[in-house]
This record gives structure tokens, sequence and C-alpha cells, in this order.
């Protein structure tokens, strides 16, 4: 069963006031709420909070929910929405807007790794690496990089949840791409003469996350191609860009303890029963 169909059969359950849904809707959801949350906070706690108030919003306001997207899209959105009211009121406030300038060293550096992600990612100072490189990103790239290359949401879907244009998306998930993979290298790489940038690798830097997506039209797509194939720089560029979305997205080891799952559940279960029993009593008399 996929996503679509699944959110769907949990939404007619919800709606029809059957608490396994409830269950369910929280198993198959919580965890990457939680991620978002956390890497938009940098704070467990607070990101547990975040997502008991999402799914309590959630489930109040079921009339709400109008089918155009699939519920867990708007559950992100929700989540999204109540993890910024809590960063907006921190002081000083977070840079949100990721409008962060790639400098000429983030586009100019490309340095060969001397590691396979797939063979280091389960170690624990790796893990922790690639945790303090995100973080490090401001609020709006952390949460479209998130989206995105670590949840592996559309496009369109990242657009409606963060309530930005597709072309914003695209724009920050470069922008986050290309910094990630920067000061990965840093990390990882082993460092050796690249050579001189050329006006050639210039022009397709812009188009680098689009040509990784596989969503640049040709014959542009052919030229990128034939270019990488013959510049030594633009093949590392590309290739430990693509190691880094590996990366992360392997790194999906943050979620919700067992413990406070429970205690999440329990918060939710009493809150989707009061709505049912509220609910049941507006109804009509036979």
């Amino acid at each position: 069963m996929d996503r679509l169909t699944s959110d769907g059969e949990i939404y007619a359950r919800l709606k029809a006031g059957d608490m396994s849904a409830c269950r369910e809707c929280v198993q198959q959801h919580s965890d990457e709420l939680f991620r978002l949350a956390n890497r938009m906070l940098q704070d467990e706690q607070a990101a547990e909070d975040v997502v008991q108030d999402t799914f309590l919003n959630a489930f109040k306001g079921l009339e709400h929910f109008d089918g155009r997207s699939t519920l867990g899209t708007w559950l992100f959105r929700i989540t999204y929405n109540n993890a910024l009211m809590r960063l907006r009121a921190r002081k000083p406030v977070e840079t949100l807007d990721g409008d962060t300038d790639l400098d000429e060293k983030t586009l100019t550096l490309a340095v060969p790794w001397r590691e396979m992600p797939e063979a280091v990612v389960a170690q624990g100072e790796t893990a922790a690496q690639l945790q303090a490189t995100i973080d490090a990103l401001p609020a709006g790239l952390r949460a479209v990089f998130q989206l995105r290359d670590v949840e592996e949401r559309s496009t369109a879907e990242t657009a409606e949840i963060l309530d930005l244009t597709e072309s914003a998306v695209k724009v920050r998930l470069h922008r986050a791409r290309m910094l990630l993979r920067s000061r990965l290298s840093g990390y990882f790489g082993e460092r050796v003469e690249s050579p001189p940038m050329t006006m050639s690798c210039e022009q397709l830097m812009p188009y680098l996350s689009e040509y990784i997506d596989n969503a640049v039209d040709e014959p542009l797509a052919t030229a990128a191609r034939d270019h990488i194939a013959q510049c030594p720089h633009c093949h590392i560029m590309l290739d430990t860009t693509q190691r880094t979305i590996t990366l992360m997205r392997q790194n999906k080891a943050q979620v919700i303890p067992a413990a406070d799952r429970a205690e999440l559940y329990q918060e939710i279960q009493k809150a989707f029963a009061a709505r049912r029993k509220q609910s049941n009593k507006t109804k009509p008399a036979a």
C-alpha cells in the first residue's frame, strides 16, 4: 500500500472516530515530524512538544482538512508552523529566510572524498559530524533539505508544507546542498589541486541540483552531462554532492524514544476520545 492510499484510509477512519486509526497515524508519522521539528529547533524536548501539539491540532481540526494534499503533507505543514512559532519567539531570532549567499570558496572547492558514505554513516563520530553540519545551516535551508533530501518529499509537497513557491524550494535546496557538500568536504576530503573554474563550470553550477534530480530538460541535460564527463572539477562537485545527499538520507536515526512516544500517544488518545465524544453529542437524534 502506497503512502497516499494509506493516508487516505487513515483519514477516513479518523473521521469515523476509529481509535485504532489514531494510533496508526501517530506510528506512521510521528518520527518524521519529530525529525523536522528537531532539525528546525535543535532541541529534542521542544521537538517532542511540537509533535504532540501537531497531532492535537490535527485531530481537533479534522474538518479543516480538505483532502487536496495528503494527510502526511498536512501534518508536516502543521509541524512546520508550530516549530516556526517557537523559533520566532526566540531571542535573538534565528535567520529563517535561508538567503545565505554561496561564496566563491563554496563554489570552487572541489575535493574528492577518501571514504564512501555507506561505509561511515553508522560511525558515531560521523553521525555527530553530519548533525553538526546540517544544524549549522540557516533554519530556512534546514527545513527544505530535511523535507526534500532526508524525508524524500517532492518539490511540490515541500513547497506546500513551507508555503513557498516551487522555484524557491529549488533555490534553497541547491544552496543547502552546496553548503553541506563544501563543509563535509573538509571532513571527508582528501586535498588535491583542483583546476581553475571556467565559464562552462560557472554556467553548470546553478543547475547542478536540478541535474541530480533529473529535472534539467534537453539539450541542457546533454550539455551538462558532456561537461561533467570531461571536467574533473565538476565531476568531483557532482560526486561529492550526491554523496552528501546519500549520507543525510541514510542518517535517519532520530526517532522519538519509546517512553516518550507512549506518553505522547496517551495524551493524543485522550484528546481524540474527547473529540469523538463531542462529535457524538452534536449529531442529530435519529
